[in-house]
């Protein structure tokens, strides 16, 4: 079994390529499309148990919408949680067919 730490990778690589293929990613300015990369890893960082990632994410979110220097705060993480591991267990596993 791959260390649970180390499937990060592979989460991180699935949400990326979902984001990719958004209608809009080739219209996204490169701060943007970074920003939701490094939010892509955090994301897969946090439901790994690689620690918790939220400033991260926020920052990068902020650094997207062009406002990094505004205040962080971090929004209510119970339904934020609930929607990222939702969003995780959907995601396909290593030889599923979906």
């Amino acid at each position: 079994m791959a260390n649970p730490k180390m499937n990060f990778a592979i989460i991180a690589q699935a949400l990326k390529h979902q984001i990719r293929s958004g209608d809009c990613w080739d219209e996204l300015a490169p701060p943007a499309k970074e920003a939701l990369d490094q939010i892509a890893t955090s994301i897969a960082r946090t439901v790994c148990g690689d620690g918790v990632h939220w400033d991260g994410i926020i920052g990068f979110a902020h650094v997207a919408k062009g406002t990094a220097d505004a205040p962080v705060k971090p929004p209510a993480t119970g339904e934020l949680e609930r929607n990222i591991r939702s969003l995780v267990r959907e995601l396909p596993r290593n030889g599923d067919e979906r």
